[in-house]
């Protein structure tokens, strides 16, 4: 499944770019996809833009984005990208992004942390917000991933929201599509438990250890079989399947799945919270991208809107 027709790649002025490059221009070849190049110059204030002597002038603001676009369009020049654009922007980086996105119908963005040498997302700002209000998906390309074996997709909770059953179905979709444009595993990740289990274990409760051991096994069993009923839900998968199933909080659980099976990249989603626009990503989706070392596609529920406007 080709998932993706137009991708923008956010370049900041002194990131490396041959990784997350070279992963762009992969995407781009196997999706049919148009590549755009995009960079942000930050506004300058009246006193700082206007650089003057006695015999010239200069627009320092309109210098820079001179100087950021011919730097896009030596860089596109040395791509073996069939359909590649460039373009450069004034403002605060994630609004102009998603403003680029909103009006040119982008449909994913590619970035980075905005520390290169780090491999965590934790005090990211660009990154964070892009995360929370993008309406689109965001793969954040990490420098230096360690990550090796197939593509991860984290899936749950299941429910009978519909929001949540669509997003799970999605990320599916997308894990599935770029494992298989890229011949490699998708591994699906669920973390389960049985809620309530301190309190039914505790002397407060009429269950026997027994019992909530066979509740313990109950609930795993539903996880598999959800897991199992999402899967028949895609498109037939010629990809090899495994399936991580781990007791515990999500986010660690997630963190733990991915240390362990070290994927080139996870994809997971974001849980909205109901009637507040823009808090978009929840209390899992923070822990496990300040935890963990590889690149992330992260995606929104169904019918999310950005508070960015155009």
């Amino acid at each position: 499944m080709k998932r993706f027709k137009s991708i923008l790649v956010h370049i900041s002025a002194d990131e490396p770019l041959q990784s997350k490059l070279h992963a762009a221009v992969d995407l781009a070849h196997r999706n049919g996809a148009t590549l755009t190049l995009f960079d942000v110059v930050p506004s300058l204030s009246a006193g700082l833009r206007i650089r003057s002597t006695e015999t010239s002038q200069l627009d320092l603001e309109e210098a820079m984005a001179e100087d950021r676009l011919e730097r896009l369009n030596t860089i596109a020049a040395g791509l073996d990208a069939a359909r590649i654009e460039t373009s450069v922007a004034h403002g605060t980086a994630y609004i102009e992004i998603i403003r680029r996105v909103l009006t040119h119908e982008h449909d994913l963005v590619i970035t980075a942390p905005d520390e290169p040498r780090r491999l965590s997302f934790a005090g990211a700002a660009t990154t964070m917000h892009l995360m929370r209000k993008s309406p689109v998906p965001v793969w954040v390309h990490s420098v230096g991933a360690l990550g090796t074996h197939g593509v991860a997709v984290a899936v749950g909770p299941f429910d009978t929201e519909r929001r949540n059953m669509g997003l799970n179905r999605t990320l599916v979709q997308i894990a599935s599509s770029l494992a298989t444009q890229k011949d490699e595993a998708l591994h699906v990740i669920n973390a389960w438990r049985l809620q309530g289990e301190s309190m039914l274990r505790s002397s407060r409760s009429s269950f026997s250890d027994q019992e909530v051991n066979q509740m313990l096994t109950d609930a795993r069993s539903e996880a598999r079989s959800e897991i199992d009923r999402l899967l028949a839900e895609v498109e037939p998968l010629p990809v090899p399947v495994e399936i991580h199933l781990s007791k515990g909080e999500p986010g660690l659980t997630v963190v733990g799945a991915v240390e362990k099976v070290k994927p080139t990249t996870l994809v997971m989603g974001t849980i909205a919270r109901t009637g507040l626009s823009g808090m978009i990503i929840g209390n899992t989706a923070e822990q496990v991208l300040g935890m963990i070392k590889t690149s992330v596609i992260a995606v929104k529920p169904e019918g999310f809107q950005s508070p960015v406007t155009v």
